[in-house]
């Protein structure tokens, strides 16, 4: 396991200065040290340079490991710490003899229910649903690896009177055969096509409510309807996921939170003055919270999204007992969640952490909202087989001799990888520009560069062999010293990334350890160095970001390839 290096130096300096409170963080320049602390200037009376002064004599003394080659006083009062060569050196030692790249365990005994995804029945799944799939996705792998129990819960939207609509659309044109063939786009097609017959013929709403009504009653021909879209939906979003390597533990439906139950839970709400009337339906105030109320009842009687959410977050607190309920969705829905957390709070079903993961934009490279030519929501499934069309040509063009069912299989991982990259590497609040050129390309901050670095590290990997008898000590250079501290850091890397649910932060710092790494190897004699033990010893360093490398990308769902 990768030491988590914060902590431990946490600990040394709470153990040596007598201190309850330490913050460390890493210097942006490597002049100023690996890590710093503000302790001095935090609790000095006085100057905090001569406190910094006294910390600094006592933590030399107390440095019984020789964790550190310098601890010195900077600027106002700043205390900078460089790991020694030694204790680099001896913790590269233990990574090398560990089969895997494992973690702190800090979620044993916690489960997260992680949501993403929640496409519509009988509705495609478009750009919205990629990036709520993919970081929900990398959410869950990260939650995983340190040791949390998930459980990976896609939330589909199965209710609401489009299926009244839809049903009567079916009764009047329907076609099993062509739904059976291409499900989701027929039952779109029989959707629109029955709205343009409502600007001929409005009484065809009417008999969407009806057949709507017959449904929630549980109809055995409408109910059977209404399942078979549904199933014929999720064997396409199926695919769709199975093509992403995206799985899900529960799939269950909005229709699953509503009904008799519901309304019991509502009319409970309203008996305690919860809930209270306005204009015939139900609302709860907010004004503690400073928000807007929300309704949960219409004046019809019927419930909402609201209401429905409110009742699947009592059902996961009663029955999982979650530690945490992470919901991924785009960032429009964030008022939503705000009042959820709220009525949470005030019904005390708050045992759990809920946070909503919220999402930018998917935008086309001049800045706008990524759609079709005719300014529709680009499908989810077109965008992928473009990005692997494209990514099977960049195969092709860089090895013309290879077959083309290896060249397919390659460019599949090379593309779906690169996917994925080109999302998890931006700040999930902000937009993501879709430039597909920049996210296929092996330059750059991009899934291929990584991949292809991956390859290129297991190649000389392979072509020194054996490497036993590897003298760690003889890895001197600043790059190298520079490399095994990079490689240290992963954990602290992934902890934050778990704290901050920011896959971000995990794609930058695998850029820069590639990035260092590639510079490293490309300007170091490693294939013809003379002294067999310290080539070894190089090669055994790129082994060990190799294997930073595969589990990071792991971590965000992209795989790697010992040959590009």
């Amino acid at each position: 396991m990768l030491s988590m290096m914060k902590e431990k130096i946490q600990n040394f300096i709470k153990k040596v200065l007598e201190v309850n409170q330490v913050d460390i963080e890493v210097p942006t320049a490597t002049s100023h040290g690996h890590y710093s602390t503000n302790v001095a200037m935090i609790l000095a009376k006085g100057s905090p340079v001569k406190l910094a002064s006294e910390y600094v004599e006592a933590l030399l003394k107390g440095d019984k490991e020789k964790m550190f080659s310098r601890i010195e006083v900077a600027g106002p009062g700043f205390i900078n710490f460089t790991l020694s060569s030694e204790y680099l050196y001896g913790e590269l030692a233990l990574f090398s003899k560990k089969r895997k790249v494992t973690a702190p365990d800090i979620g044993k005994g916690k489960l997260a229910i992680i949501e993403y995804s929640s496409p519509n029945i009988a509705k495609p799944m478009h750009v919205g649903h990629m990036r709520s799939t993919i970081i929900g996705d990398s959410i869950n792998r990260i939650h995983k690896y340190l040791g949390y129990k998930t459980i990976r819960w896609n939330y589909v939207g199965d209710t609401g009177t489009q299926f009244g609509k839809l049903i009567a659309a079916y009764k009047l044109w329907g076609d099993k055969e062509k739904i059976e063939a291409d499900p989701v786009n027929e039952l779109v097609e029989l959707y629109i096509r029955f709205h343009k017959e409502m600007e001929i013929n409005p009484e065809l709403e009417d008999e969407g409510r009806r057949e709507f009504a017959k449904l929630e009653k549980k109809d055995k021909t409408n109910l059977a309807l209404w399942s078979w879209f549904s199933k014929v939906s999720l064997k396409e979003f199926k695919d769709i996921y199975k093509l992403l390597g995206v799985e899900f533990d529960i799939y269950k439906g909005e229709s699953r939170f509503s009904g008799s139950q519901l309304q019991k839970f509502i009319k409970k709400l309203k008996a305690q003055k919860i809930a209270v009337s306005s204009q015939g339906a139900l609302i709860i105030n907010l004004d503690e919270f400073s928000l807007p109320p929300v309704l949960i009842r219409k004046a019809d009687g019927s419930t909402i999204y609201f209401s429905r959410d409110l009742f699947l977050l009592k059902h996961r607190l009663k029955n999982y007992n979650p530690k945490k309920i992470l919901i991924e969705t785009g960032g429009e829905q964030a008022l939503h969640f705000q009042q959820l957390q709220a009525v949470a709070k005030i019904l005390g079903l708050d045992s759990a952490e809920l946070t909503h993961i919220k999402h930018g934009l998917v935008l086309d490279k001049s800045g706008k909202k990524l759609s079709t030519r005719e300014g529709g929501a680009v499908r989810l499934i077109d965008l992928v087989t473009k990005v692997l069309d494209e990514a099977n040509k960049v195969v092709l063009e860089k090895n013309p001799e290879m077959d083309e069912e290896q060249r397919r299989e390659i460019a599949k991982v090379v593309g779906i990888g690169a996917l994925k990259y080109a999302d998890l590497k931006e700040n999930r609040n902000s937009d993501m520009v879709f430039d597909l050129d920049q996210m296929l390309s092996f330059s750059g901050n991009s899934g291929p560069y990584l991949q292809y670095s991956y390859a290129r590290y297991m190649s000389i990997i392979e072509k020194v062999g054996e490497l036993s008898g590897a003298k760690i000590e003889t890895l001197v250079l600043e790059k190298e010293i520079s490399i095994i501290k990079k490689i240290m850091d992963f954990t602290d890397v992934v902890l934050l990334c778990e704290k901050t649910y920011l896959t971000s932060y995990l794609a930058s710092y695998l850029h820069e350890l590639a990035k260092e790494t590639n510079s490293y190897y490309e300007n170091t004699r490693i294939l013809d160095d003379e002294d067999d033990r310290r080539m070894k010893a190089r090669a055994l360093l790129l082994l060990q970001v190799s294997r930073v490398l595969e589990k990071g990308l792991d971590l965000m769902g992209v795989e790697v390839l010992k040959r590009i």
